[in-house]
């Protein structure tokens, strides 16, 4: 008998897996069990990294005339 493969999405994977699609990781097989992985809701961090740098243009410090 063939196997046949169709794709879905991860949204889909976890609504027939029961979990958020925000925290669905993966899902691993480990000897004879399945495991779903799932990210804690205090370990998202989507959308929560801190800036870089700010952007903010900075000109020369302004300093006294010296040596006159």
């Amino acid at each position: 008998m063939p196997v046949e493969r169709h794709p879905i999405s991860v949204s889909q994977l976890s609504e027939l897996l029961g979990v958020e699609p925000s925290t669905f990781v993966a899902v691993e097989r480990r000897l004879n069990q399945w495991f779903v992985v799932t990210e804690g809701r205090d370990m998202q961090t989507t959308g929560t990294f801190p800036q870089i740098h700010d952007n903010t243009k900075r000109g020369p410090k302004k300093g006294g005339k010296r040596g006159k």
